[in-house]
């Protein structure tokens, strides 16, 4: 009589669920700063609080992760890759992102104008945010009169707008296309670091070629999660307790990063380096 062991439940490969876990987290972490800014109410550990910003950088990896593990998947089953079309790709991130973002605004906006009222420079702030172009100028980045973090919505629009032609690209041609945009990171960051001390540095520090290494991190993850998931080899070497120990141990390393950018003398710096 054979012995009867437990298939090992399946991995959603198209929607790992860890993934909206790890949304849910890094938004509470951004909350908790952006709360911790307003009140110095305390709810998470002072360091988590102080350097929660980094909660950004997660949002972003997390979105080239999602979008990028369909071409991933393919990849390494060695199906066709999916079909490109920008059109509806724009048309699905439009309706995912722009109402809520103009509810928003429009909330920000009625603030604003009670406070102070119409003027010129509030029309040119507004048009800027509706045209998701905020970076571009001061006034409407580090001078805004409305909602002053919705500049990140600027760097997932830029995203979403060279996605369709770096998805296929990174799938046929991984190293140099992830390399590429690490090179991109890391050559605007110098330039940047550069600028330091100067009124430039507050308009450079965020923009989005300081955040293209973290986009190659994020569909990177999605190369090597699709060939753990579809790889036979996988079988044999039990992945899932090495990666929870993976986890654990990224889990203390990130602790060890947000305690030293917690307490760095120049905090902005610090993140653009490391």
């Amino acid at each position: 009589m054979g012995v009867l062991t437990a298939a090992p439940a399946p991995v959603d490969t198209a929607r790992p669920a860890a993934a909206d876990f790890l949304r849910v987290l890094a938004a509470g972490l951004v909350g908790a700063f952006h709360i911790w800014q307003q009140s110095w109410r305390a709810v998470l550990p002072e360091h988590w609080l102080r350097a929660g910003c980094v909660g950004v950088d997660w949002l972003v990896l997390l979105s080239a992760f999602c979008l990028f593990l369909p071409w991933a998947n393919a990849s390494a089953q060695g199906k066709p890759l999916p079909a490109a079309r920008p059109a509806e790709f724009y048309r699905r991130r439009a309706m995912r992102l722009l109402p809520a973002y103009y509810i928003n605004l429009l909330f920000s906006l009625a603030l604003a104008v009670y406070r102070r009222g119409w003027s010129r420079a509030l029309v040119w702030d507004l048009a800027a945010h509706l045209t998701l172009t905020q970076q571009l100028f001061p006034q409407s980045y580090i001078g805004t009169q409305l909602n002053g973090v919705t500049w990140t919505l600027t760097v997932f629009a830029l995203f979403y707008l060279v996605f369709p032609l770096l998805a296929p690209l990174c799938a046929k041609h991984s190293l140099p296309t992830l390399g590429a945009l690490c090179l991109v990171q890391a050559g605007y960051s110098q330039w940047a670091l550069h600028q330091y001390g100067t009124g430039e540095y507050a308009l450079l520090f965020n923009q989005f070629p300081a955040f293209c290494g973290v986009l190659a991190v994020g569909m990177a993850a999605a190369l090597v999660f699709a060939e753990l998931a579809h790889g036979s080899w996988t079988v044999r070497f039990a992945p899932r307790a090495a990666c929870t120990a993976l986890g654990v141990a990224a889990f203390v390393w990130l602790d060890r990063c947000m305690r030293l950018q917690a307490w760095a003398a120049e905090y902005q710096q610090f993140q653009l380096i490391n």
